[in-house]
């Protein structure tokens, strides 16, 4: 096999200092190079079937397919037939687009985070497939979102990212709709980590959190690490411990007073993770920031 080609998103870009673009392909070729690239996209599969190759296997395309690829998640495409592929390219650091509803969603965790993570597990049989009516509206957004990116009209960016917004949004309600085909697990763990994001500072444990879920704490510990690549405990440890980093870097809040708004029980224990974490005390580490900023 070749070499792995790498794209970058200085091949896709549109607009100068606009992290959004679209694609589409077209059954042009009959395979592709195996390729990575350093900005996310969204795939969707508007017509045709063809076969989606990884390093860990190969996968059939259907109508309707929608998942996520992340930067350097390499891929590959064979036995195209009438493939129309919408890609949906953005760097997700820089996108300029408030998603401070869409984070605080299951489905955002689900179609973001969950099913790309579970991909090479399940065998890509959890992701997303839209029904007719709901892939002729993806294609309208994502087609909506390529003239704004072309004609360039007035207030062209904002309209982009309102679609944009538009597409993520119903993404992840369909994720989370009863009759998804998300997979029943990654819903429930996609609730349990939504809950963890938005109370990691609260009293929380494994039974409390598959009791949140309705699940065993036997099944959600083990679906959790299969999904997370951790323990439920880890993962909430790991939250409480960024937020006592920005907390760190960006006030003057006394250590006591952040161990309490990140859920550690005192400031010794908080001390204790961070140094084992950090490489550094949390004292050190704020006053290395702080002459950093100088």
């Amino acid at each position: 096999m070749p070499p792995e080609k790498i794209y970058k998103w200085d091949q896709y870009r549109r607009v100068e200092n606009l992290p959004l673009a679209v694609h589409i392909m077209r059954d042009d070729k009959t395979n592709t190079q195996l390729h990575s690239h350093d900005f996310t996209e969204l795939l969707l599969v508007g017509s045709g079937t063809g076969s989606y190759l990884t390093p860990d296997g190969e996968y059939q395309l259907e109508q309707g397919d929608i998942f996520l690829l992340a930067p350097g998640q390499s891929h590959a495409f064979a036995n195209q037939h009438h493939l129309l592929v919408y890609n949906v390219l953005f760097q997700r650091e820089a996108l300029e687009l408030n998603l401070h509803d869409l984070t605080n969603s299951p489905g955002y965790h689900l179609f973001f985070h969950l099913e790309p993570h579970t991909r090479r597990n399940n065998q890509f049989q959890q992701h997303l497939r839209l029904d007719s009516a709901q892939l002729l509206r993806a294609q309208e957004l994502i087609g909506s979102i390529d003239r704004e990116l072309t004609v360039r009209s007035e207030c062209f960016q904002l309209a982009a990212y309102s679609l944009l917004g538009e597409l993520f949004v119903m993404i992840c309600r369909l994720c989370m709709a009863p009759a998804g085909n998300s997979g029943n697990e990654l819903q429930q763990i996609a609730r349990a980590v939504n809950y963890m994001n938005s109370n990691f500072a609260g009293n929380l444990d494994r039974a409390k959190l598959a009791r949140l879920v309705n699940m065993s704490e036997s099944s959600f510990f083990r679906h959790f690490k299969r999904a997370m690549e951790c323990s439920p405990m880890e993962y909430l440890q790991n939250l409480r411990l960024n937020e006592a980093e920005k907390l760190l870097r960006h006030t003057e809040m006394p250590l006591a007073l952040i161990a309490e708004k990140c859920g550690f029980y005192d400031s010794n224990y908080l001390g204790l993770l961070f140094r084992k974490r950090y490489q550094i005390t949390p004292y050190r580490f704020r006053k290395l920031f702080r002459q950093a900023d100088k």
